[in-house]
C-alpha cells in the first residue's frame, strides 16, 4: 500500500507540470466558442422537443383515460344488474332464510356470474361480487365459506362508504385479503352501493370488485422507466405500478391542481432529477392520470445528437490546432502508455514491464511502477499459497475427523449385535460394512458424483436396517438432473446417521428416513428428513448458534457441523445447510451446493474465494 501511495504522489506531481505546458499554450479560445454554440443549439432543440413530447404524452394519457372509463362503466353496469335482479331483491328482503335457501341462492348467483363473465369477457373485465344483507344473507362469488365477511365490514373505508349519500361509491384500490382460500396478493378497486328494499328502506350492500391489474394493463405498454399512477377525486391512489401506494392518499387534489394545472405538463425536479410530469383529468370517471417520465429518457436522442456534434466540433478543433496537438502527443504519449499498463495491473496482469522514455518525471514514474507491479505480484502469490495451504489443512482435518467417527459408530453397532447373540445379523452387517468401505473410505478424490454418494448412503441405510430391523425404513429419491452433480465424498452419511441415532432410535415406534435431491434456482439441494423425536426450541437454537460460530461443542451435532464446515470450505459462505425441526414430528436437514457437473473423470470444484 505504501508503494501505491508513493507512486500516486509522483504521478500527480508529473501530471501537474505536463498540464501547465499543454493547456497554457492553446485551447481556451476554441473551447469557449464551442461551448457557446453547442449550448445555444442544445437549449433550443431541448425546448422544442419537450413541448412536442409533452403534448404527445397528454394524448397517450387521454387514451388511457378513455379505456379506464370503459372499465368503470362496466363495473357500474354489473352493479346495476345485481341491484335489480329479482332473486337478489328477494334474498335481501326476506327474513329468516334457512341454510338450504341460502345455498340455493348461492348456486343461482354462481350461475348468474358465469353468464356475466361470458358477456363482460369481450370488454376485458373480470370481477368478483360480494352481497351482504341486513337480514344475515351472505354471498361471495369466490366462496361463501372461505370469505371473511366480518373482516370486510370492519374496514374503515367500508364504514365510510356505508354512510355515503351517493347511490354508488367507488372505493380506491385495496388489498383483497378477505378470501381466506387464496394466498395470492391481489389489489382491487370496488363499486359499493346500498340496496333499497320494497318499503324504501335499505336492505343490504353490493360490492363489485375488479382487479387493479386491469387498470395497470392499460398503461403497461408505457415507458418502463416512467412512473404512471391514477388517483381519484379525493387524491387516493387507484392504480400504480408501486403496489405499496394503492389506496393511500397520495396528494391533496386542490394543491395538485394549483401546482400543475389540469391537462397540462410541466418539468419538475424530484430526487435530484428532472421529470416531465403530465396529467389528464377525466370528468366522467373523476380520475386523474399522472405520468412522471425522466427527462433523461426523453432527451436520450438529443444527447446522442449532442455527442455527435461534440465529435464534429472536436474534429474541427483538432484540425485547427494540428501543430499544438503534435506537441501535446509527444508530451502525453508516455503518460498514456503508462496508464494503459496500470489498467493491465488493475486487471491482474503483474508481469508488465514499462520501457517508456520521456522527461525525468516520467522516468521516475516508470521505475516506481515497475517496482510496484513486482512487489504486488509477489504479495499476491504469497497470499494465494497461504490460502490454498490453509484450505487443504482444514479439509484434511475434517475428512480425518468424519472417517473415524463413521467407523466407530458402525463398529459399535456390530458389537451390539454380537453382545445380543445376533450373530447372523452381525455377519450380515460386517459383510455390508465391508462393501460400504469399498465405496467410501477407498475414495481417493475429494468429489464424487451424487449418484455414487446415493449408492453409498443406501448401503449404509441397509447396514442400519440389519441392526434395527423393522424399526428403520428409508426412501431415496434422487432427481434425474442431479445424478452427475459433484459433491464431497461421504457428505450425506453423517446426516443420515444423526437421523437414526438421535431421531428414530429415541422413539418407540418405527421411523422413516427420506433422502432426496433436486436442482432449484441454480443450486443443488439435498434433503434428509426423518419422523423421529425432533428438537425443541432450545436444542435447535443451540445448534444454530454452533453453525454461526463454526466450533465444536459437546452435544450431538459434531457430524452435522462437520458437514457444514466441509460445504463452506469447498464452495464458499453462500452455501451450507439449514435445519428445521419440531418435537414429536421430526427433523429435516437441507444441504445447499452449487451445481457442478462431471464433464470428465477427475473433475474437481475448487473454491477460489477467500473465507
Amino acid at each position: 500500500m505504501s508503494e501505491i501511495k508513493k507512486y500516486w504522489e509522483k504521478f500527480k506531481q508529473a501530471s501537474g507540470k505536463l498540464k501547465t505546458q499543454l493547456y497554457l499554450g492553446y485551447g481556451v479560445t476554441f473551447a469557449v466558442l464551442s461551448i457557446l454554440i453547442i449550448s445555444f443549439l442544445f437549449l433550443g432543440v431541448k425546448r422544442l422537443m419537450m413541448d412536442q413530447i409533452g403534448q404527445s404524452r397528454l394524448d397517450v394519457l387521454k387514451q388511457i383515460s378513455e379505456r379506464s372509463n370503459t372499465i368503470k362503466n362496466s363495473t357500474i353496469t354489473i352493479s346495476n344488474l345485481y341491484r335489480y335482479d329479482e332473486e337478489v331483491q328477494r334474498c335481501l328482503n326476506e327474513n329468516g332464510l334457512s341454510e338450504e335457501e341460502m345455498e340455493q341462492a348461492g348456486r343461482y348467483l354462481d350461475g348468474v356470474k358465469e353468464n356475466y363473465d361470458r358477456v363482460f369477457h369481450d370488454v376485458g373485465v373480470a370481477y368478483d361480487v360480494v352481497i351482504l344483507g341486513d337480514n344475515g344473507f351472505r354471498y361471495a362469488s369466490r366462496g361463501r365459506d372461505n370469505y371473511d365477511f366480518d373482516g370486510l365490514e370492519s374496514q374503515l373505508w367500508y364504514k365510510r362508504s356505508y354512510d355515503a349519500e351517493n347511490d354508488i361509491v367507488f372505493i380506491s384500490s385495496f388489498r383483497e385479503k378477505f378470501d381466506l382460500s387464496s394466498r395470492e396478493e391481489r389489489y382491487v378497486f370496488a363499486a359499493f352501493r346500498r340496496v333499497a328494499g320494497t318499503d324504501g328502506g335499505e336492505t343490504g350492500t353490493i360490492l363489485v370488485n375488479v382487479d387493479e391489474k386491469y387498470l395497470e394493463d392499460l398503461y403497461g405498454t408505457a415507458e418502463d422507466r416512467s412512473n404512471l399512477y391514477i388517483f381519484d377525486k379525493k387524491g387516493n391512489i387507484v392504480s400504480s405500478r408501486e403496489k405499496s401506494l394503492l389506496g393511500k392518499n397520495f396528494i391533496g387534489v386542490d394543491n395538485f391542481r394549483r401546482l400543475y394545472g389540469e391537462n397540462e405538463y410541466h418539468i419538475i425536479k424530484k430526487l435530484g432529477q428532472d421529470y416531465l410530469l403530465s396529467n389528464y383529468y377525466d370528468p366522467q370517471t373523476g380520475w386523474t392520470i399522472v405520468e412522471e417520465m425522466p427527462c433523461a429518457v426523453i432527451l436520450q436522442p438529443l444527447n446522442q445528437a449532442l455527442v455527435l456534434l461534440l465529435v464534429i466540433v472536436s474534429g474541427c478543433l483538432l484540425a485547427g490546432t494540428g501543430a499544438a496537438c503534435y506537441m501535446s502527443e509527444r508530451i502525453s504519449k508516455p503518460i498514456l502508455k503508462l496508464c494503459r499498463l496500470m489498467d493491465r495491473v488493475k486487471q491482474g496482469d503483474f508481469d508488465v514491464i514499462s520501457d517508456i522514455r520521456g522527461y525525468e518525471e516520467v522516468n521516475q514514474l516508470k521505475d516506481s511502477f515497475n517496482e510496484m507491479a513486482a512487489e504486488i505480484k509477489k504479495l499476491l502469490e504469497d497470499i494465494r499459497d497461504n490460502e490454498m495451504q490453509k484450505r487443504k489443512s482444514e479439509m484434511d482435518f475434517l475428512r480425518a475427523q468424519i472417517n473415524p467417527h463413521f467407523l466407530y459408530n458402525t463398529l459399535f453397532s456390530i458389537q451390539c449385535m454380537i453382545e445380543l447373540k445376533k450373530n447372523d445379523q452381525a455377519v450380515l452387517m460386517m459383510a455390508a460394512f465391508t462393501d460400504l468401505l469399498k465405496k467410501t473410505l477407498s475414495v481417493d478424490t475429494d468429489f464424487i458424483t451424487l449418484k455414487e454418494e446415493f449408492e453409498s448412503t443406501e448401503k449404509y441405510l441397509t447396514l442400519q436396517q440389519i441392526r434395527y430391523g423393522d424399526k428403520v425404513h428409508y426412501e431415496c429419491e434422487m432427481g434425474a438432473e442431479t445424478e452427475q452433480c459433484l459433491v464431497p465424498a461421504l457428505i450425506i452419511q453423517p446426516i443420515v446417521e444423526n437421523a437414526i441415532f438421535h431421531g428414530i432410535e429415541a422413539k418407540e415406534e418405527a421411523g422413516l428416513i427420506i433422502v432426496e435431491s433436486v436442482v432449484s434456482e441454480g443450486a443443488l439441494l439435498i434433503t434428509v428428513s426423518d419422523d423421529g423425536v425432533g428438537l425443541d426450541e432450545k436444542e435447535l437454537a443451540r445448534m444454530t448458534a454452533q453453525f454461526g460460530e463454526r466450533e465444536y461443542q459437546s452435544g450431538r451435532s459434531i457430524g452435522i457441523l462437520n458437514v457444514l464446515n466441509r460445504i463452506k470450505i469447498n464452495f464458499g459462505e453462500e452455501y451450507g445447510l439449514t435445519v428445521e425441526s419440531e418435537p414429536g414430528i421430526g427433523t429435516s436437514v437441507t444441504m445447499k451446493f452449487p451445481v457442478v457437473l462431471k464433464e470428465m473423470q477427475g473433475v474437481k470444484y475448487e473454491n477460489t474465494d477467500s473465507r
